[in-house]
C-alpha cells in the first residue's frame, strides 16, 4: 500500500510540474496567434483604404508606433534606423486603443464598416487598449519597411511593413532586453 501511495505521490507530482509549462506555452501560442491576426487586419486595412489606421496622426511620415504613453521606454527616438544607417524618429504617441477601434465596423475611421479584427469581450481593458495575456497593451508598428530596430540586439524587418510585439511573460528587468517578447510574424531576432 505504501509502495502505491509513493508513485501515485510521484505522478501527481509529475502531472503538477506539468501544468505550469503548459500554460505558459499556451499563454505565448495565444499572443503570438493575437499579433498575427492584428498585423493582418491591419494590413487589410492598408489594402482596402489605401492607408494605415490613424495615419493622419503621423505628422512627420515615418514609421510610426503605438503604445501605451508617449515615453515608452521601449521605442525611443534613436530606436529605429533606416537600412542605409540613417536614423528615423518614429511617432510614438498615436493611441494603441484607436486604431484597434478603426478596425471595427463601428468606428467612424471605418466608412465601409467592414470587420478587420474580431476581439473577445475581455481582449480589451477599460481603455480599450488590447492586451496580451498578461496584462501588457501590444505595441504596433507601422510603415517599418526596411528598417533596424535597437534594443539589445538588433531586430531585422525587411519588406515587412507592420508587426506587432507583445513584452512577453514577467520577467525580472524587461527593459534590458527582447529575449521575452512574442513577435508577430516575419521578424527576425
Amino acid at each position: 500500500m505504501l509502495g502505491v501511495l509513493t508513485i501515485l505521490a510521484i505522478l501527481l507530482g509529475i502531472v503538477l510540474s506539468i501544468i505550469p509549462l503548459t500554460q505558459h506555452t499556451a499563454e505565448k501560442q495565444k499572443a503570438a496567434t493575437e499579433a498575427n491576426a492584428l498585423v493582418q487586419a491591419l494590413m487589410h486595412y492598408r489594402q482596402v483604404y489605401g492607408k494605415w489606421p490613424c495615419e493622419e496622426a503621423n505628422s512627420n511620415g515615418n514609421p510610426f508606433v503605438a503604445g501605451l504613453a508617449t515615453n515608452d521606454e521601449l521605442f525611443t527616438t534613436n530606436a529605429f534606423e533606416s537600412a542605409d544607417g540613417t536614423s528615423i524618429v518614429c511617432t510614438p504617441d498615436i493611441d494603441q486603443a484607436q486604431i484597434v477601434r478603426a478596425l471595427l465596423p463601428d468606428s467612424p475611421e471605418n466608412p465601409r464598416r467592414l470587420l478587420f479584427l474580431t476581439l473577445s469581450s475581455q481582449a480589451c481593458d477599460t481603455n480599450g487598449y488590447w492586451l496580451d495575456p498578461w496584462n501588457h497593451p501590444y505595441r504596433i508598428v507601422m510603415d517599418a519597411e526596411q528598417i533596424v530596430f535597437h534594443f539589445g540586439t538588433d531586430l531585422v524587418f525587411s519588406n515587412l511593413p507592420a508587426f506587432v510585439i507583445s513584452l512577453g511573460p514577467p520577467i525580472a528587468n524587461p527593459v534590458s532586453s527582447h529575449s521575452n517578447w512574442i513577435f508577430s510574424a516575419g521578424v527576425r531576432p
